[in-house]
This record gives C-alpha cells, sequence and structure tokens, in this order.
C-alpha cells in the first residue's frame, strides 16, 4: 500500500491541504502549519473514507509552541497495516515548545531587564525554570552556582532544625505517626554569616534543601527570623525512608540548602526571578541584549497525550520547556513507595503522557531539560515501544511506568511494553529523588539495552511492585547515585504493605541480568559540611524491603559500596555475577521494627558461581545487618556455594555480622567470621580463592582468560559486546516517502 504523507512546517498555512512539503511559489498551497490541524485532517480522511493506507505526518524543522497538548484518542489511531506516524521530516528537528515567548522587556537596573508575565501571579511551584535560545537558565540563588562544582559546590548548610533537641535524630523504624514533633519540620536555623544581605521579599523564595540522605524538596519560605537566624517554611519535606514512608522529615543538622527566586541575588548573567505577587519576570541576559535571543517560560506541563491510541508512531522530535511542580508522580497510582504523591502538591507532570495506549512506538526523541518527568505511563498500557530515544536534564524522571492493582473491567496497569536502547542522563533537576526509569506497580515489562548516567539517585526503580515480574536487561549504567545514598543503580521494594506483601511477592519477582554497572559512588556530607561519597550507603543492584523471588545473573558491577544486598527478601536467586573492585560482595539485612520472622521473610536466599575481586582489603565479603544476625544462617542464607573469591593484596576474606535494634541505635554488637568459620557452618565448602585472570583489569577488560579457575566452577561469562544501545535498532520512519 502507498502510503499518505501530509506536511507540516512553521511557514505553513492550516488552510491548505498539508499534502506539499513547502508553500508553493504564489502560496495559494502547501504544508499545514500545526500539528492539531494535521490529526483532524486524519479524523476527516479516516471517517470519509476510512483507514486503507499507512498514513505520515512529516514536520518540518523550526519551533513549535503548543497552545494546548496534542492529544491522540481513539480515532487517531491506526492498525497494523496501516500505522499511523508523526515524524520529523527526513534531516530535519521539529522542536515542540510547551512555553511561550516573554517580550515587551525593559530596563530594570544595571544589566537586569523585566517583563510582565501575568501566568505567573501567585504561582511559583509550576515557573521554576525560565530558558534563553533554548537553554535552561539559573534561578536567583544564594550561594551562587559554582560552575566548576555544581553538583557538591554552591551550598550553603543548616545549623540545625529551630526547635531545641532535634538537629540529631530522626524517627526510628517502626515510629507511629506523630510521634515526633512536627515543629522541626518546618523551621530550621541557619549559620552565622549565611547571608550576606537581608531580602525585601522573602516570602516570594523558595528553599531548595537535601535533607540527609534522603532526597531534595523545594520548600516556599513563611518567613525569615534575620535575628534568630530562622527560615520557617510553608510545608514539610517528605520523609522518604520510614515507613509508612510519609512522614514529615525533620531538618537535620549539616543539612545543605540553598534559596532560590530572590531578586536580591540576581547578580550574573543567565540568572532570573520571578515576583510572583507583582506577575513580573527579571531576567540578566547572557548576552549583552535581550534582543539577541528568544526568551521562553514554560507554561505547559505536557505536550503530547496518546489516551486510548493504538498502532501511533512518535519519531524524531525534540520535546521541550515544560513547567514542572512538587509530585514526581500521578495521584490514583500504586507502586510509588517513598516517590508516594502529596497532596495539595502540585504534579510536575511529563512530556509525553501514554494512558490506554497500545502498540505504540515512542523512537528517536530527544526530550530535552523538559521539567517534570520526560515519558508517563499512566494506568494499562500494553506492548509499546519506547526506543532509541535521548532523554537529559530532565527535571525529575526519565521515563515512568506505573498502575493499579484494581480491574476496570480490564488490567489497570503496563503490560509487556519495551523501553531499549535510550539514552537517559543528568536528570532529577529539580527532585534528587528521581530515577532514569521508574517501574511502579507493572507487569512483564522490558527494559533492556539503555544507557543510563549521571543521575543523583537509581538508575532503574522497580519501586513498590509485588505484582508482576519485570525484565532488566543488557542496561549500560554508570555515575548514579551522585547526591544521596541508601540507594543503588537498580533498586527494588515490595513494602505494599508489608502483610499483603508476602502474597504479592509470591507471583512476583524480577529478572536483572547482564547488566554493566560502574562507579555509583554515594554521597554524603561529614561534619565539617564536606560532600564526599558514602561506599557504605550505596548497592550496585538492592533487593530492598522483602523484595523477593527474583533472578540476579550474569551482572557485571564495579566500584559500588555493595555489589549485592537483600533485605528481608526470600527466595532470591543471585548467580553468576561478577565482582570487581566492590568494597563488599554482599549485604543481608533485617531492619527493627518490621518482625520479619512473622511473615516469612529472609528464607532461602541463594549466592553462586560469582566472582569477588576485591581491591578493599578493609571489606568483608559479606555483612550480615540487624535482626539477620538474630537468626539462624540457614533461615537467611539457602545456599552460598562455589563462587570465586580473589583478594590482590591477600585477604583477609571475612563475614561480618552486626547485630542491633535498628539502624539508628548504637547498641550494635558486631563480630567479624573467617572463611573457615564460614565453612564450618556449611558454606563456601567449593568456593575457591584464587585469580579470576581478567583480560585486562586496569582497562575495564574483566573477560576471562581461558585458564581462569571461575571457569572450572560453571562461571559463565556474559557477552559485553551486547550490553548498552545497539547500533542497528531500526526506524518507523523507513521507507515512508
Amino acid at each position: 500500500m502507498e502510503p499518505l504523507t501530509l506536511y507540516v512546517a512553521t511557514d505553513g498555512n492550516d488552510t491548505w491541504s498539508g499534502t506539499r512539503a513547502a508553500p508553493v511559489a504564489d502560496r495559494s498551497d502547501g504544508p499545514f502549519a500545526t500539528l492539531t490541524k494535521a490529526r483532524d485532517a486524519i479524523r476527516e480522511r479516516k471517517g470519509r473514507d476510512g483507514l486503507a493506507q499507512p498514513i505520515t505526518v512529516l514536520v518540518r524543522g523550526g519551533k513549535y509552541y503548543l497552545a494546548q497538548p496534542l492529544v491522540l484518542r481513539a480515532e487517531d489511531s491506526g492498525t497494523y497495516e496501516c500505522p499511523i506516524t508523526h515524524a520529523a521530516y527526513p534531516g530535519e528537528q521539529p522542536i515542540i515548545s510547551g512555553g511561550i515567548r516573554i517580550d515587551g522587556w525593559h530596563p530594570y537596573k544595571g544589566k537586569i531587564i523585566q517583563a510582565a508575565f501575568p501566568a505567573g501571579r501567585g504561582d511559583k511551584s509550576r515557573f521554576r525554570q525560565l530558558f534563553f535560545d533554548g537553554k535552561r537558565q539559573v534561578r536567583a540563588r544564594w550561594p551562587n552556582r559554582d560552575p566548576d562544582n555544581p553538583l557538591y559546590g554552591g551550598w550553603a548548610f543548616m545549623e540545625g532544625p529551630a526547635e531545641e533537641g532535634k538537629e540529631d535524630s530522626a524517627p526510628s523504624y517502626g515510629v507511629l505517626p506523630g510521634a515526633f514533633d512536627e515543629r522541626s519540620a518546618l523551621a530550621f536555623r541557619y549559620r552565622p554569616g549565611t547571608f550576606e544581605r537581608r531580602w525585601g521579599k522573602p516570602t516570594e523564595a523558595e528553599v531548595y534543601a537535601c535533607a540527609g540522605k534522603y532526597g531534595s524538596y523545594t520548600l516556599p519560605i513563611k518567613s525569615i527570623d534575620w535575628e534568630n537566624r530562622v527560615i520557617t517554611v510553608a510545608q514539610t519535606g517528605r520523609q522518604f525512608d520510614r515507613y509508612p514512608n510519609f512522614l514529615p522529615v525533620p531538618f537535620f543538622r549539616n543539612d545543605r540548602f540553598v534559596v532560590e527566586n530572590v531578586l536580591e541575588e540576581l547578580d550574573q548573567p543567565g540568572e532570573w526571578c520571578l515576583d510572583s505577587a507583582e506577575g513580573t519576570l527579571y531576567f540578566w541576559p547572557p548576552t549583552s541584549t535581550s534582543t539577541d535571543g528568544a526568551v521562553v517560560m514554560p507554561v505547559l506541563d505536557c505536550l503530547v497525550k496518546l489516551d486510548q491510541a493504538a498502532w501511533v508512531n512518535i519519531v524524531g522530535f525534540t520535546f521541550t520547556e515544560t513547567t514542572t511542580g512538587d509530585n514526581m508522580h500521578r495521584e490514583g497510582l500504586e507502586g510509588y513507595g517513598a516517590m508516594f504523591p502529596l497532596p495539595g502538591r502540585p504534579y510536575c507532570g511529563e512530556a509525553l503522557h501514554l494512558r490506554g495506549a497500545e502498540h505504540c512506538r515512542i523512537e528517536g526523541n530527544h526530550f530535552a531539560a523538559v521539567g517534570g518527568n520526560a515519558i508517563y505511563l499512566e494506568d494499562y498500557n500494553a506492548r509499546n515501544v519506547i526506543i532509541n530515544n535521548e532523554i537529559g536534564h530532565a527535571g525529575h524522571n526519565g521515563i515512568c511506568l506505573l498502575g493499579s492493582k484494581y480491574f476496570n473491567p480490564v488490567p489497570r496497569h503496563p503490560l509487556f511494553n519495551r523501553i531499549e536502547d535510550n539514552y537517559i542522563h543528568h536528570c532529577g533537576i529539580f527532585d534528587n529523588y528521581s530515577t532514569g526509569v521508574f517501574l511502579g506497580l507493572s507487569q512483564g515489562n522490558l527494559v533492556g539495552h539503555n544507557q543510563i548516567e549521571h543521575l543523583p539517585h537509581h538508575a532503574i526503580n522497580l519501586g513498590n511492585s509485588g505484582f508482576g515480574r519485570n525484565i532488566v536487561e543488557y542496561n549500560a549504567i554508570r555515575h548514579v547515585a551522585l547526591e544521596i545514598s541508601d540507594t543503588a543503580a537498580i533498586n527494588s521494594w515490595m513494602e505494599d504493605p508489608a502483610g499483603h506483601t508476602e502474597k504479592g511477592a509470591e507471583r512476583s519477582g524480577h529478572v536483572i541480568r547482564h547488566n554493566l554497572i560502574t562507579d555509583v559512588r554515594g554521597c554524603v556530607v561529614d561534619s565539617d559540611c564536606n560532600l564526599g561519597p558514602n561506599p557504605d550507603g550505596v548497592h550496585g543492584i538492592y533487593l530492598d524491603n522483602f523484595t523477593s523471588n527474583c533472578f540476579v545473573y550474569g551482572n557485571i558491577l564495579v566500584r559500588c559500596g555493595y555489589a549485592f544486598a537483600v533485605n528481608m527478601g526470600k527466595n532470591n536467586v543471585i548467580e553468576n555475577n561478577l565482582v570487581v573492585d566492590c568494597n563488599y560482595g554482599i549485604r543481608y539485612s533485617a531492619f527493627h521494627g518490621y518482625a520479619p520472622q512473622m511473615y516469612g521473610f529472609t528464607l532461602g536466599n541463594r549466592f553462586t558461581r560469582n566472582i569477588v575481586y576485591r581491591a578493599n582489603a578493609a571489606g568483608h565479603m559479606y555483612r550480615l545487618y540487624d535482626r539477620v544476625g538474630e537468626l539462624p544462617l540457614d533461615q537467611v542464607i539457602g545456599q552460598s556455594d562455589h563462587n570465586l573469591f580473589f583478594d590482590p593484596a591477600g585477604g583477609p576474606y571475612t563475614i561480618e555480622t552486626r547485630v542491633g535494634h535498628g539502624r539508628d541505635s548504637a547498641a550494635v554488637d558486631t563480630k567479624v567470621y573467617s572463611l573457615a568459620e564460614w565453612r564450618r557452618w556449611g558454606f563456601e565448602t567449593n568456593s575457591l580463592i584464587g585469580d579470576p585472570l581478567f583480560v585486562d583489569r586496569q582497562r575495564g577488560d574483566y573477560r576471562l582468560r581461558p585458564e581462569s579457575p571461575a571457569l572450572a566452577l560453571g562461571f559463565l561469562p556474559t557477552d559485553v559486546g551486547k550490553i548498552g544501545p545497539r547500533r542497528e535498532a531500526s526506524s518507523a520512519t523507513e521507507n515512508t516517502e
């Protein structure tokens, strides 16, 4: 079938036929001007003639400012034989923007200019970014951003919560809501000499704070007591790490923060701020005059929606300039875990939203500095393909898949979607608890062959997903967990809630195989307010909070704190993995307050045929934490054998147990056991100590030489050539003309 091709161009006209790629000489015909008109023309044709041929909308290069999202519904669907494709014109780059150009600038003071922005009156939470010539600018702040050290420089530090006696302790595990004073989460005392001046409108400002290791949040300022050095905020942050997870988080001593959106601190080129009381923007352009480029403020939180659409392809666009917000997930879904949306806070939005979509293909697009999430699959979505896209500098998450366990009358969760060959990097700009790919409650989805790097938190989070099996394979992950700790490159939890999870875990369990994970460093603030790595708080693969029945196979983990961790889970198989230069091989744990033996967890985990090459002699092969140390070892570990261990410094090869009553308690009994003692308990009786004989460890070539003793133990090397994006990924726009 010969496809029908329609065209859209910035110099087009919606009264034309849309069948020509460029305007004719007398401008009597040519391309459409808008994507909406092209959609409506297809609807009209389908209503009149049916769908007898594939239809392609080719969009010429240039920037398209949307007045409202492009919504494709069931009536905009294609079929298997006749898909409908919206794609970039070959060799050109169409840019889809959710912003509006800000004109009418006039001088304010020095090189700062001002312009009216009525849409921003009374609302700061959605308008936290401004663009100049397509580049995100810096919201005026104190301290100033450090361009030479953007992650770990340019911070102020708290002296502690304003309430005395609150600064050193957080609520312990198992604490009930309301068990600590919420006032410690609503005001903090800053250190002497933190600010150089007092501000005329402090309530226009917001505090961006990082709470210990738990993540970040942006809070509007309610008042500042300059004499007593106290900042009071209008709402609390969220508590990421305590069951039931959503307590207000208190401020801690040495928490780092900046104050943003302060007119008096607009003191550098590229900075801006919004006076929401007056609806006025202030900006210091990075070039000599404001006419040198376009100033754009995002006003839409979504650009394209696929709502009940099927067999639709979205190919080759750049999506950019959307608004942001406080919540990183939509309400009414499940599987968020610590990312649960808070009542009354605005949702950050997403550039591309899928709901009820089937067999759609999102390919070769660039999501550039969107304010919220890049791509979001909500509720039921089946057999869609998200492939070969680049997602960079997103405000929150890269790709999200979340649903509900309820049927109404069909499943309400993502099923059998493929997330492949994407490049995801530098996300979490406005909330560093964000991740590259987030799967909440979902089933049978594949996350494979992606390159994910330079993220503040997880690369892939399998969320509170004790519902169905997902497959994570052949991903190349590096330089993640850069800003917080108690995290991992690949993380899963299943505590929704503990009493229900036992049933959920029986029918779930993810497959995590053949991934390359390097340089998971963590971040912690020391007593002198220096930011540095925290290897004791990060992992390569973390099966957290009752995660069970997972198959973890053939992964390569290099320079992580812990290679693996199992926290209160059961029947996990960790087999045939290669661990290089990690501080510890594996950690088993069960924390106080969960009473894991009541639910039958922490049973039957297997660690077999792995290579553990350790360059840190101060570390241990294994660690058993907290209440695990109170349980018989054979209840925690079903099998630990046929492994190869090697320390080039000669050892020692030891196992550490730490028995206590929660991580916040000082009453911890630490014991260290030798490998010989470990073997007397029936573990590692067939394991070996020996050099695995890498081809070239110094150059990162971890292939094994033929004489490696690991091969005799049954170790099967992973083909590293298959890891990461595949260049041969096909294009949905081939042969469209």
